[in-house]
C-alpha cells in the first residue's frame, strides 16, 4: 500500500478542523506523524468520523437531560426546584 502522506495543513482544511486540532490529535495518540508536518489523510478522515460520532452521542445525551456526575458517569439531571 503507497503511504497517503499529505501536510497538516491540507488535511485539517480539507476535515474543516484547525491545524491546531490536528496537533492535538497526534499528541494523544489517535493520529501518528511519519515525518514533521505530515499525516495519513484516511487516518486522519478515520479519527475525525470517531470524533464526529462522540459529539453527536453527547448531543442526544444532552437533550435528553441527561448529564456526567463527578465521577463521569451518566446520570439523569434533577430539577432543583
Amino acid at each position: 500500500m503507497e503511504n497517503d502522506w499529505s501536510k497538516i495543513s491540507l488535511v485539517a482544511k480539507e476535515l474543516g478542523v484547525s491545524v491546531k486540532t490536528i496537533y492535538n490529535w497526534i499528541s494523544v495518540g489517535k493520529l501518528f506523524m511519519p515525518k514533521p508536518g505530515y499525516v495519513s489523510q484516511v487516518e486522519a478522515y478515520e479519527v475525525w468520523l470517531q470524533q464526529k460520532s462522540l459529539r453527536s452521542f453527547h448531543s442526544y445525551f444532552l437533550a435528553k437531560d441527561v448529564i456526567r456526575d463527578s465521577y463521569g458517569r451518566w446520570s439523569k439531571e434533577e430539577n432543583q426546584g
